[in-house]
């Protein structure tokens, strides 16, 4: 447990280290869009691209929503493969934007 929380710190402090690169134009696609990446897997039980993050704004966010810079993603990524444990990684941003 203690390794999960220290993956989740690291992703946290990544978060506020990035947080001045933030914009309005996210580099990351949007979630919920089939793509022939996406690959099913029998863990996740869903088809699931590895290689990236995706992005989604929710639709009662402004138009002053910021999306996380894609270092943010590659971070996770990283926790990822260091503990297969890891499940999913959420981060989502008062404004309505979540990674």
């Amino acid at each position: 447990l203690s390794e999960l929380k220290k993956s989740l710190d690291i992703v946290a402090e990544k978060v506020l280290d990035k947080e001045h690169l933030f914009s309005k134009t996210s580099s990351l696609p949007p979630c919920c869009q089939s793509s022939p990446s996406y690959q099913y897997d029998p863990k996740f039980r869903k088809e699931v691209n590895f290689d990236t993050a995706c992005v989604i704004k929710s639709s009662l966010a402004d138009n002053e929503a910021l999306f996380p810079p894609a270092e943010i993603g590659v971070t996770m990524k990283n926790k990822y493969e260091n503990n297969k444990n890891i499940l999913w990684q959420h981060y989502s941003t008062i404004e309505g934007t979540s990674i």
